[in-house]
């Protein structure tokens, strides 16, 4: 079966647009992302959106601004994850009506990821300021105890407790005090302000969702010990409300599909790979395309100087911007009139009579 047969089923199954997004999560994959999602006239209005993301993180904000879209674009936003889907995607997954995840799927706690002071490139997870506050307060306690305990020993209890703390206390400072005057406090401010941004994002997203609480959020930011940790499918069954979390006989063909093709895993070359699956067919996944959603199955760009979708910046600095700023004109233009659509059957007659 090819990827736009399988793709077609899970469309038909679901009554949804099926989009794949495949690599990171940053401004240039949201902005693919909206290419895919501009309606064309020519395709078959689908009601729900069915996203397969595959992901090592990102950014929140463009994680945010991808899951609203689903939100507010269609009825209802089912989510399948074939296989790693970390820290901003999972951030995605929380704004879904509904979570699939193949047998071999994992999502990861949500981690912010926070640059390397005076390093190029490198990051380093929000988690490491988190436990590491938390390490040196259970430590600071630990002294203090310690020393108490070592005072009511050696005076078998002669000493008040008044004057017992009032010695452990000094000497719990004196040995903390420089390891705290290390710590920059505009810096962690800063960073526990970042540790905030999951969270803010999330409590937003389950309000439409509906398929986790607040203390799936908790969990997700403060449960796990590391970024890369693995929650897979039977551990995310506790966290998310949904009953079943298998995928049916259409979504794992689509995922056995995808996984025969090798443009479908995105790459240092192109890192972020998003298509519209249920318009396309092999050649179109691989291809640069020109766009419009629609394949020639040439894999050649068509050279209208057109966004070809691929989410990678021409270096020109002003294509990306106008691609997304169309998009989005777009795409609010049928948020608007699926609005006027609604109001229109929930007033009915009325509606009539004030024409």
């Amino acid at each position: 079966m090819t990827i736009e047969e399988a793709a077609n089923a899970v469309a038909n199954e679901f009554n949804a647009t099926v989009v794949g997004y495949s690599g990171r999560i940053d401004n240039a994959g949201y902005a693919a992302f909206l290419n895919a999602m501009v309606p064309d006239p020519n395709l078959p209005h689908r009601d729900n959106i069915f996203l397969l993301l595959r992901t090592n993180g990102g950014e929140a904000d463009d994680a945010y601004r991808i899951a609203k879209l689903c939100q507010t674009a269609f009825k209802k936003f089912y989510i399948c994850i074939p296989r790693s889907c970390k820290s901003a995607g999972t951030l995605i997954a929380l704004g879904a009506n509904k979570l699939i995840m193949s047998n071999l799927a994992e999502i990861g706690p949500l981690d912010v990821q926070l640059r390397r002071r005076d390093e190029i490139g490198q990051l380093r997870s929000g988690l490491v300021v988190k436990k590491a506050l938390e390490g040196l307060h259970l430590e600071t306690v630990s002294v203090y105890l310690r020393v108490i305990d070592v005072i009511n020993q050696w005076s078998r209890q002669a000493v008040s407790f008044e004057v017992a703390s009032r010695i452990a206390t000094n000497v719990a400072t004196s040995i903390m005090a420089p390891v705290y005057s290390q710590i920059n406090p505009e810096a962690l401010g800063n960073d526990l302000r970042d540790l905030e941004i999951a969270k803010e994002y999330g409590e937003r997203l389950i309000g439409h969702g509906k398929n986790a609480g607040k203390q799936t959020i908790e969990k997700l930011i403060s449960g796990y010990p590391s970024h890369g940790f693995v929650i897979d499918k039977s551990e995310a069954q506790t966290l998310f409300n949904d009953d079943d979390l298998d995928t049916s006989i259409n979504v794992s063909k689509l995922i056995v599909a995808l996984g025969a093709h090798d443009d479908w895993m995105y790459t240092e070359k192109n890192p972020c790979v998003v298509r519209r699956l249920d318009t396309e067919n092999i050649q179109g996944i691989g291809g640069e395309g020109n766009g419009s959603g629609e394949d020639d199955g040439s894999g050649e760009d068509d050279g209208s100087g057109e966004d070809d979708g691929s989410g990678e910046d021409d270096g020109s600095g002003e294509d990306n911007t106008e691609s997304t700023e169309d998009a989005e004109n777009a795409i609010e233009s049928r948020i608007a009139t699926e609005c006027e659509s609604d109001q229109s059957r929930h007033n009915g007659g009325n509606q009539a009579r004030k024409i």
